[in-house]
């Protein structure tokens, strides 16, 4: 995530408005071409992972604060699948093992091609 990419208004509708899941619901949508799988987490897991990104130094995961929405590009996923795969050496906690295998191996079975990215909602960590 070395820099914002502006994206339109249009754009960002597509990726995040028709599958938000819930009010403060979280989750990661895996798109590949056209295949796209969805992945719920429970938010207070995305909060840990937040926190976790903080203190390992994990740079995109610091950018899950509460609310927001980001696009992991192409030419990221490989860094944000080594950074799930630490949190699992890292942390011993079963309940967020379970979410992040869940989304490595949605990840990793998703063709890879040249639109592949990885959208990230997070609900409100607050409320």
């Amino acid at each position: 995530m070395h820099k914002k990419n502006k994206i339109s208004h249009e754009t960002y509708l597509q990726v995040f408005e028709p599958n938000r899941i819930g009010e403060g619901g979280s989750w990661l949508k895996v798109r590949s071409g056209q295949d796209e799988v969805v992945v719920k987490v429970p938010t207070s897991v995305m909060y840990r992972v937040y926190r976790i990104g903080q203190a390992y130094g994990f740079r995109q995961f610091r950018y899950f604060e509460s609310e927001a929405n980001i696009l992991v590009g192409q030419s990221e996923i490989a860094e944000f699948v080594k950074h799930l795969k630490e949190v699992l050496r890292l942390v011993n906690d079963e309940v967020l093992h379970e979410y992040v295998n869940q989304v490595i191996r949605t990840v990793e079975s998703s063709p890879n091609s040249a639109t592949k990215h990885i959208a990230v909602s997070v609900g409100n960590y607050f409320s």
